[in-house]
């Protein structure tokens, strides 16, 4: 009997443990409700968390919608957090063709998002090349765009200042761009494992990381890159409309592929109130990396909103 006891006592602290070792952005991967949107045949995957007013966030490259678990925990509670996984990636569909993988076609992914939510508007959040979507949605559809919120990619024009006219190292930097453009094969190196590994994270989180990846198309996911070096070697990519709503930008100092230089005038075309936020000894992952300090600033911003 005492044996018993034991064993029982055992079982209950093990359980015990277990649940206070699993943090909240983890146990979120459980809780969240899983939809799909159509894009003219193209299933997008989304998950939901908490009631509110939208808050849609958009991943980088290469990540997916679990990217964004630290931020739907600290928003969740006032706002419906939603994360999706862009095309080519995760639970999304991943239809053949570099054709299928421009502007176009992730701004219409968001719409679809938009309108299965059923809403009118949203605060939309991007990060790197979820942040270039954003920045394009937000120029292109503002009557779907309540508020912007970008996490180190620089506004499109100064973007492109800085790759075509900035110093011989701010060119090295994104030349990276350049070679994806002309290869037509996976980037070496660039496997399921190799990504998850890179993610890092407790066990937990690379089980997941590695899922995702086994899921994703890693060659479809590189003609993102394929089909905007055009755009930004011809000044194309640079060229959009005036933004007209109240924007909110975080930015690492130490990032490298998106050089700092960039924030340069970016006041100069957004004809609402603009909030920037720099981070010192921060890189390319805010989020991630200056958790509580993106958090923080992010949910005092939106309450004045």
């Amino acid at each position: 009997m005492r044996t018993q006891h034991l064993c029982l006592l055992f079982a209950i602290m093990l359980t015990s443990f277990c649940t206070w070792a699993t943090t909240p952005a983890e146990q979120l991967f459980e809780e969240v409700e899983h939809h799909y949107a159509d894009n003219d045949g193209v299933k997008i995957h989304y998950v939901t968390q908490g009631e509110g007013p939208v808050i849609l966030f958009v991943h980088g490259f290469p990540n997916w919608w679990y990217d964004w678990r630290n931020q739907m925990v600290a928003l969740s509670n006032d706002y419906k957090t939603v994360a999706m996984d862009t095309r080519g990636y995760n639970k999304s569909d991943k239809p053949a063709g570099r054709e299928n993988y421009t502007f176009d076609h992730f701004l219409g992914d968001i719409k679809a998002v938009i309108a299965d939510l059923g809403v009118d508007e949203v605060t939309l959040v991007g990060h790197d090349w979820g942040a270039g979507i954003s920045w394009r949605m937000a120029a292109y559809h503002p009557e779907l765009i309540k508020n912007l919120v970008i996490v180190n990619l620089t506004h499109p024009t100064p973007y492109s200042k800085v790759s075509k006219e900035g110093t011989e190292r701010q060119r090295a930097n994104t030349a990276y761009i350049r070679r994806i453009h002309e290869s037509t094969e996976v980037t070496p190196g660039m496997t399921p494992e190799a990504l998850a590994k890179r993610k890092g994270g407790s066990a937990v989180d690379q089980e997941r990381h590695l899922a995702a990846y086994q899921n994703t198309s890693l060659n479809n996911i590189l003609d993102y890159y394929r089909n905007v070096y055009p755009m930004i070697a011809s000044g194309e990519y640079g060229k959009i409309p005036m933004l007209t709503m109240p924007v909110l930008q975080f930015h690492g100092l130490e990032d490298v592929p998106v050089d700092k230089d960039g924030l340069r005038d970016t006041w100069n075309y957004i004809e609402k109130d603009y909030t920037l936020v720099t981070i010192p000894g921060v890189g390319h992952d805010p989020h991630h990396e200056a958790i509580e300090l993106v958090n923080s600033n992010l949910i005092n911003w939106l309450k004045i909103r």
